[in-house]
């Protein structure tokens, strides 16, 4: 409904991911399985999240003159 951009928007907070309900996402979890290990669309979903981390975080070092290193 608009409600988590709009705060988001008002605190300056970027949004780097939107993850969809679904139910299956519960079940899998209620077994003890990962969804990423279960899901292909999910597992696209949490690989674009990390890399969108990665490249704030490399910026964020590089701005700050940081020799931080990416691991993974």
């Amino acid at each position: 409904d608009g409600r988590v951009h709009s705060y988001a928007s008002e605190q300056n907070i970027p949004v780097l991911a939107e993850i969809p309900f679904d139910r299956s996402v519960a079940a899998t979890c209620a077994q003890g399985r990962l969804i990423v290990e279960e899901s292909p669309s999910f597992r696209a979903l949490f690989e674009r999240l990390w890399e969108t981390i990665e490249v704030a975080y490399v910026q964020t070092a590089h701005s700050v003159n940081c020799e931080c290193e990416v691991q993974r």
